[in-house]
């Protein structure tokens, strides 16, 4: 039988770098020019060691600008198409359009969701799993006095 190759200690640390890297660039998000800096160094990292980033990363980042792509605040989300739907993100940085394909139904799924979600700030729901335990916990509770 064959032997199995251990992981490049190099490469791990490389990637662990790049998910903070990503991480950093989210968390700094309302700042511009900070954000594309750790994109940008993220992209150097991976070119340099020969790495691929996450495609789901990649979907993230603009590829002109490095700008880290908030949906609202520095990019606009469309659907588009019927037959063949795709979804376009527009950079609001640069004007620099992405065009992905999607699911038939992604745009109904993705507007119910967001639907529930504003429902659910209006009236103040928290979407937390420990809000969850506590409805269980009420609805046990009631169901054992009506007992």
């Amino acid at each position: 039988m064959s032997k199995k190759k251990e992981k490049n200690p190099v490469n791990n640390e490389a990637m662990q770098r790049m998910n903070y890297l990503a991480q950093a660039a989210v968390m700094t998000n309302g700042n511009g020019a900070l954000s594309r800096y750790f994109v940008d160094n993220m992209k150097k990292i991976s070119k340099k060691l020969v790495l691929r980033i996450d495609p789901k990363l990649k979907r993230q980042f603009c590829k002109s600008c490095n700008a880290w792509l908030d949906p609202g605040s520095n990019a606009m989300f469309r659907v588009r198409g019927n037959h063949n739907p795709r979804l376009s993100i527009t950079c609001k940085v640069c004007s620099k359009v992405k065009i992905l394909p999607c699911r038939k139904n992604f745009e109904t799924k993705v507007m119910k969701k967001i639907r529930e979600n504003r429902e659910k700030r209006d009236l103040g729901i928290q979407d937390t799993p420990q809000a969850d335990k506590a409805e269980q916990t009420k609805k046990k509770n009631t169901s054992l006095l009506k007992k």
